[in-house]
């Protein structure tokens, strides 16, 4: 016997456009049918195609794509043609399991992307560039002079300012903790070691 043709039609997107190569899943009850975007995002997966089929069920259509993202919805299905567009999320590998009932759910996460399109990582961080802005500068002391920036508005409280120490009869500058990085306190000069 021919399956009845209940088609359900749409295009994938993500973020920067339409996606090929994402597979597209009905799923009602146990059973499924699949199908994957073409070079255009779109799909069509025929609902005719489980057994199961009964108009005014409600099924899962979902849409992933490995490193892309994954979405998926609730369709109410029809003795007629549908168009459902389908918008991938990123998402990741975990999931969320209530330990009492078992239940899983999946965890979708937002990723950063850099200017050029990128996911954002430890590997690809994101570059921020700032305007040349004088940093502000404190100092401290007559012989022995301590000399802190940090970038206009930081609190002396907050770990953002580097320090110097200068020793005005000798001449000699050091530095706390012997760097020039933006993690020291300024409330604590006096107790770093200068080198």
């Amino acid at each position: 016997m021919p399956t009845l043709s209940y088609p359900i039609t749409g295009v994938v997107y993500s973020p920067s456009g339409k996606v090929s190569g994402a597979t597209v899943t009905l799923t009602l009850g146990t059973e499924s049918t699949s199908a994957t975007s073409n070079s255009k995002g779109e799909y069509s997966v025929n609902a005719g195609n489980l057994s199961n089929f009964a108009v005014g069920s409600e099924a899962t259509l979902s849409a992933t794509l490995p490193g892309r993202g994954t979405i998926s919805q609730s369709v109410t299905l029809t003795d007629s043609p549908q168009v459902v567009d389908l918008v991938l999320t990123e998402s990741s590998d975990m999931e969320y399991v209530v330990s009492s009932s078992q239940d899983r759910y999946p965890l979708t996460f937002v990723s950063l992307l850099d200017y050029a399109g990128n996911k954002l990582s430890v590997s690809n961080p994101l570059h921020v560039f700032t305007e040349n802005r004088p940093l502000t500068q404190k100092t401290s002391g007559t012989n022995t002079k301590y000399i802190g920036e940090a970038a206009p508005g930081t609190p002396v409280e907050v770990a953002r300012w580097r320090i110097r120490k200068a020793i005005l009869s000798t001449q000699e500058v050091t530095w706390a903790d012997g760097n020039a990085e933006f993690d020291k306190i300024w409330d604590n000069r006096t107790g770093y070691d200068y080198s």
